[in-house]
């Protein structure tokens, strides 16, 4: 997920796998980083903003943070 993250453009092409990530992943950490690639996206990452925003649910205080901070960069 971390890789995915740097290398934006082409991360478009897995947004449905971050987004599953995000969701179902058991690791905090792997969520977090889930949400930074989405993030980094950005915009053009809008598709992924009903999977961002279930995610505002989730139990980790960090990966709420990264993704309060993905939605802000990703709703248009």
């Amino acid at each position: 997920v971390k890789a995915l993250a740097n290398i934006e453009d082409d991360a478009i092409v897995a947004l449905e796998s971050l987004v599953r990530i995000l969701e179902e992943d058991e690791e905090p950490r792997t969520r977090y980083y889930a949400a930074k690639a989405l993030g980094k996206i950005g915009k053009e990452a809008s598709a992924a903003l009903p999977g961002l925003e279930k995610a505002q649910k989730d139990p980790d205080k960090k990966v709420r943070k990264a993704v309060a901070e993905a939605i802000a960069k990703v709703k248009p």
